[in-house]
């Protein structure tokens, strides 16, 4: 995962079609960590306020849960300007608000 986003953020070597792609390709394979590693994060979740467990196991905890929403973040944003796979781009969205 980490060598595809290595090559996700040059779009000037790969160009827009290809980080798009590749883009997907890397939610995918981070849904499937997350669903590969759902004991770990329920536990976790469970004992979190629990004195028994150790900082360290809290502050990732923390700093997972904050790439969780900045990756939601960059992953809605990348759908906003999309510009081959989803089509919809910012138009869309500039208009729907504008209607509101």
């Amino acid at each position: 995962m980490l060598a595809l986003l290595v090559i996700v953020y040059s779009v000037s070597a790969t160009g827009i079609f290809i980080h798009e792609v590749l883009g997907l390709v890397i939610y995918v394979f981070f849904i499937i960590h997350l669903l590969y590693n759902y004991k770990w994060i329920q536990n976790v979740k469970k004992r979190f306020f629990d004195n028994s467990l150790n900082r360290k196991t809290k502050f990732m905890y923390l700093v997972d849960f904050l790439l969780l929403l900045m990756f939601i973040i960059v992953g809605i944003s990348g759908i906003m300007i999309s510009k081959y796979i989803f089509k919809i781009g910012i138009k869309y969205f500039k208009r729907r608000i504008d209607i509101m």
